[in-house]
């Protein structure tokens, strides 16, 4: 039986919270599906943990959505007047 480091699981399950598919990484890494399992069980809640935001973060981003929402109305709405000045 094949052990691995915590530095490379970890890596691994990484790959799995970056959007690469299960089948993908057990082809690449030619492990099973049950280690795969146990290392995702393990190892995501604690590398999940670590992208947790600041309030002043999060203040940020939704201070951003909000801008950005706006804008998109605004430019939609311009559309609009710009599509009628064409009729």
């Amino acid at each position: 039986m094949t052990r691995y480091n915590d530095s490379f699981t970890k890596s691994v399950v990484q790959q799995y919270i970056n959007g690469k598919s299960k089948t993908e990484i057990l082809r690449e890494h030619g492990m099973s599906k049950q280690t795969l399992n146990e290392w995702i069980n393990k190892f995501l809640p604690q590398l999940v943990s670590e992208y947790k935001l600041s309030n002043e973060q999060i203040k940020k981003y939704e201070d951003e959505n909000d801008f950005l929402k706006k804008e998109n109305i605004f430019l939609k709405e311009t559309l609009i007047k710009v599509l009628e000045m064409k009729k």
